[in-house]
């Protein structure tokens, strides 16, 4: 009932006749997005090494940060919705391509320009979605839209990793690269229906380009130079290191105690679950600290605690059971790190130092990948994951420092 009372309110609002090809378009990209919970099974079960499977892995993030900028200029000369409707095309391609050969450098080109095509549509999407409301004179929809597009994705977190799991129990790995791939060009090819009031932007690219490294360079010196958000920034990279090596490491930690492979399908789904519910209670469970940084300490030292605790697992039940609570740990620190920081930049920098925030938080999460693959092959995905106990005690630090200073 609920449902469809939203789904009429939303017809009365004018949201479906605007936003229906970007929700229905979402909606597949969700319930489809099959690879998160196998795709570093898959690269070992090909006989790759934890170092040649993290350096794969690794390129993704490394070339997104590299083409950010460039990439952007495209939906500036020829529009958003070319720049959005070519990343999809391309990624499609890319996973149709991935099952076809088990060549490493092979399989490294092509999650190198992954990272690329993602490029095309981070930025340029939601402007779209945005600017079409704005010229449809419908600003007022636009918190919907972020409302309803988190919903969609919240059904994919769910969805999408159950789909998986009859996949490869009926099927093979092989095939859910396939199947994503043929959702994600049907997903760009409904983009397609959705109009765009595209206006050229005349400015030179050139002039452009210096006056984001101007403004980059004075964002970052401001930014280095604050007690608080230098801090935030640094325990910010340290937890970004350890969210995507355990992120790395879970699949092979589970591996190692022969569960079946639907099992992994289902840890992801309950995983997604219960991280739906995490954003709605951490405001709450927040107020109840006089100081953010208590808050932020306490769950920093209970993923210490999570980490450190995998040491004496040796049940397979226990191992997916703490392979869940990591997952819902990270969604605790988010929504409340994230306005700590914001709390702190001033208007004029908001933007960019946010953006040098993210890219710094890519760059840790592509060194973590490397350096765990690294060392999960010296000691295993066991130990690796115990290893990044320590790796945390700096961002424990630096909150700690920064809660000195009254916050």
């Amino acid at each position: 009932m609920y449902l469809l009372k939203n789904i009429l309110n939303m017809f009365k609002r004018g949201e479906l006749g605007i936003l229906w090809p970007f929700y229905l378009s979402r909606f597949i990209d969700a319930s489809f997005s099959l690879i998160s919970a196998y795709a570093i099974l898959y690269l070992l079960d090909l006989g790759f090494s934890f170092f040649q499977v993290s350096i794969i892995f690794a390129l993704s993030p490394i070339m997104s940060v590299i083409f950010e900028i460039p990439t952007g200029a495209i939906a500036d000369i020829y529009g958003r919705k070319v720049s959005v409707f070519l990343s999809y095309l391309a990624s499609g391609i890319i996973m149709l391509l991935i099952p076809l050969s088990s060549n490493f450098y092979y399989l490294a080109f092509l999650f190198a320009i992954w990272g690329i095509t993602q490029t095309l549509s981070t930025g340029a999407y939601t402007a779209w979605v945005i600017d079409s409301l704005k010229q449809k004179r419908k600003s007022e929809l636009i918190d919907y839209y972020y409302s309803h597009d988190t919903s969609l994705a919240n059904i994919g977190v769910v969805v999408a990793p159950l789909l998986a799991a009859l996949v490869v129990t009926y099927l093979n790995m092989g095939y859910l690269f396939t199947i994503q791939g043929i959702t994600v060009l049907i997903s760009g090819c409904v983009l397609l229906i959705a109009k765009e009031k595209f206006k050229k932007n005349h400015s030179h690219i050139k002039e452009l380009f210096n006056q984001t490294i101007k403004q980059t360079k004075k964002s970052i010196r401001y930014g280095v130079d604050h007690p608080v958000i230098f801090k935030i920034l640094l325990s910010s990279l340290f937890l970004m290191f350890v969210i995507g090596a355990s992120g790395f490491l879970w699949q092979p930690y589970l591996k190692t105690f022969n569960i079946p492979l639907a099992y992994f399908g289902y840890v992801t789904s309950i995983a997604g679950f219960l991280s739906i519910f995490v954003p709605l209670i951490t405001h709450h469970f927040s107020k109840k600290f006089t100081k953010v940084t208590k808050y932020l300490l306490i769950l920093i030292i209970a993923f210490i605690i999570s980490l450190a605790s995998i040491y004496f697992i040796s049940n397979e039940y226990l191992a997916m059971m703490i392979v869940v609570i990591l997952y819902v740990a990270i969604m605790f620190i988010a929504p409340i790190e994230e306005p700590f920081f914001q709390r702190f930049v001033p208007n004029r920098m908001r933007a960019t130092l946010g953006s040098f925030k993210s890219t710094t938080s890519q760059i840790g999460f592509a060194l973590s990948t490397i350096i765990i693959g690294l060392v999960a092959d010296l000691i295993g995905p066991k130990y690796s994951l115990v290893s990044l106990s320590f790796v945390l005690l700096p961002s424990l630090y630096y909150y700690l420092k920064i809660g000195k200073l009254g916050h």
